[in-house]
């Protein structure tokens, strides 16, 4: 799984972007087989109960909301274009062609907001990480969650009894 860049990972969540020399489309080179990997790799992440952060672009975020309408869309916006041109013209990585193309793309994407569950402006990145957080944890708390997931726990005790009191 070399190809999969894992950003971060430990023994609740895990952190990936947009695999290395996979395609956004599969070709016949057997690149199927490595998007298939990867995949099967979120999949059994996610089946053991590790939440799946994907860095992917607005593209990549409709095709996972094709395949699983339990997704969580959390768009990652600067505060404002200014401070993503400082930003990126600091770390001088890109030319200048290079950060035209990413602004072009930035402006694009920011007007795909509304399709996303939730926006956490990017100003402070501990800020950030605290909001992203707290997201994951209110999606766990969602009732209908709940039942799909076996918490063995007060909260699923308390779902199990409305269900039965709303049947009588």
């Amino acid at each position: 799984m070399n190809k999969l860049n894992v950003i971060y990972e430990d023994n609740h969540i895990i952190v990936v972007e947009k695999p290395c020399n996979v395609p956004s489309q599969a070709d016949n080179t057997g690149d199927e087989d490595m998007i298939t990997l990867v995949k099967k790799y979120i999949k059994e992440k996610i089946d053991q109960g590790i939440d799946v952060i994907l860095e992917i672009d607005i593209e990549g975020a409709r095709k996972v909301n094709e395949k699983r309408k339990d997704a969580v869309f959390i768009f990652i916006m600067p505060p404002s274009m200014k401070i993503l041109k400082d930003r990126l013209v600091a770390r001088k990585t890109e030319t200048k062609e290079q950060l035209v193309e990413r602004f072009k793309t930035a402006y694009k994407e920011i007007n795909e907001v509304s399709k996303y569950n939730y926006v956490v402006v990017n100003d402070d990145l501990e800020d950030s990480i605290d909001k992203v957080n707290a997201i994951i944890t209110c999606e766990k708390c969602r009732v209908d969650r709940i039942e799909d997931v076996d918490l063995g726990n007060q909260e699923e005790l308390i779902h199990e009894l409305l269900i039965d009191f709303n049947q009588n």
